[in-house]
């Protein structure tokens, strides 16, 4: 009788142990499943997605610049003598070329597994002049007009503006669309769900 019992006992520890086995193999089966579950492509997660890069610097413009100031006051058209002042400067700056990520207009086709974008126009997105890298030759001024900082500050502005002229004139904006098209293909497919079921068309 003892026997028997020994037995039965062993038997239902065992059938408790493979069922404490068989839930803890289900369990984690179906927690692996949910985290490896992708979430689902969709229009409203992809723009949630190159939203958070903002503004995304796609080409960058190097320069070297030299540029020349002239002023000299004048009374009614005639000038006035004494009153030149002039100045040259020269200086490196950068300029940023990119998209505004937020402004991204998105579609997903879930039938034929395709991922439509209309990206906006590049745009010039910032603009810096190397402050240590400035250097004025040339420098002229009268006691009846002389030089203030306000000079320069419009000077800078001035050179700026034609600096930028000159870069869209050479392709800059043209370049900057496409390698923002290159730019985000790349940050969607960081995303394997999209790298290996979805074509992206970019416009």
């Amino acid at each position: 009788m003892k026997t028997v019992k020994k037995y039965l006992s062993r038997f239902i520890l065992c059938l408790v142990g493979i069922s404490l086995v068989g839930f803890g193999a289900f369990y984690y089966g179906v927690n692996k499943g949910q985290q490896n579950k992708a979430p689902q492509i969709t229009s409203k997660l992809i723009s949630k997605r190159l939203q958070e890069s903002a503004e995304l610097t796609s080409s960058k413009y190097y320069y070297s610049h030299m540029g020349e100031f002239d002023h000299q006051k004048n009374f009614y058209g005639w000038k006035i003598p004494f009153t030149k002042k002039h100045f040259v400067v020269a200086y490196d700056g950068v300029i940023h070329a990119g998209v505004d990520l937020r402004q991204v207009e998105v579609t997903v086709n879930q039938n034929k597994k395709t991922i439509d974008l209309k990206l906006p126009e590049a745009k010039i997105l910032s603009h810096d002049i190397d402050q240590h890298s400035l250097k004025v030759f040339d420098e002229s001024q009268s006691i009846f007009n002389p030089i203030k900082i306000t000079d320069y500050q419009g000077f800078a502005k001035d050179q700026k503006a034609k600096v930028e002229a000159d870069a869209i004139e050479k392709g800059l904006l043209v370049q900057a669309k496409k390698d923002a098209v290159q730019a985000v293909k790349k940050l969607l497919h960081f995303n394997q769900n999209i790298e290996s079921n979805y074509q992206i068309h970019i416009h």
